[in-house]
C-alpha cells in the first residue's frame, strides 16, 4: 500500500502560518548538513530547522559582513571537507568574504584563503571541491 505524502512550501506558507516567520531567508539555497537543514537569514545569521521538532532555531549571531552592507549577497554551502562555509560577496564582486561555522562556539570565523579548495558560487547552488581533486594548483 502506497503512503500519500503532502508537500508544503516554506517560502510561501499558507495564511494562517505567516505569523510563525518574523525573519526572511537570504537569496542563498539552504542547505541540509548533519540531519538539519541549514539557512542564512538577510543579517547573515545561521538558522537551522531539525525535521524531528519541526521549528527553525537561531545558531549564530550575525556577522559584520552581512551587516555593514545590506546589498551583498550571502552565499551558503558544505565543503567537501563537511564544514558548512558563508561567502559574502560585495556589489559587483568588488569584495569577497569567506567564512567557516566555528561549530564549537557557534560563530563565523573568518577565513584568510580558501584553504586548496575551488569555490563554485550560483544563487541555485554552491559547492567546493579540492584543488588536487580537479588537477588545478592553488
Amino acid at each position: 500500500m502506497r503512503r500519500r505524502c503532502r508537500w508544503f512550501s516554506i517560502s510561501n506558507p499558507p495564511c494562517k502560518a505567516k505569523a510563525i516567520f518574523k525573519w526572511s531567508c537570504s537569496g542563498s539555497s539552504p542547505v541540509f548538513h548533519n540531519g538539519a537543514f541549514y539557512c542564512l537569514d538577510q543579517q547573515g545569521r545561521l538558522r537551522v530547522l531539525e525535521p524531528r521538532s519541526n521549528k527553525w532555531r537561531l545558531l549564530t549571531t550575525e556577522h559584520s559582513a552581512f551587516t555593514n552592507k545590506p546589498t551583498n549577497q550571502g552565499y551558503l554551502m558544505e565543503s567537501h571537507k563537511g564544514e558548512l562555509i558563508s561567502i559574502v560577496v560585495g556589489p559587483r564582486g568588488k569584495s569577497v568574504t569567506v567564512l567557516k561555522l566555528d561549530k564549537n562556539r557557534t560563530v563565523w570565523r573568518r577565513m584568510t584563503d580558501v584553504e586548496g579548495r575551488v569555490v563554485f558560487l550560483s544563487p541555485a547552488s554552491c559547492m567546493t571541491m579540492s584543488c588536487e581533486e580537479l588537477g588545478v594548483e592553488q
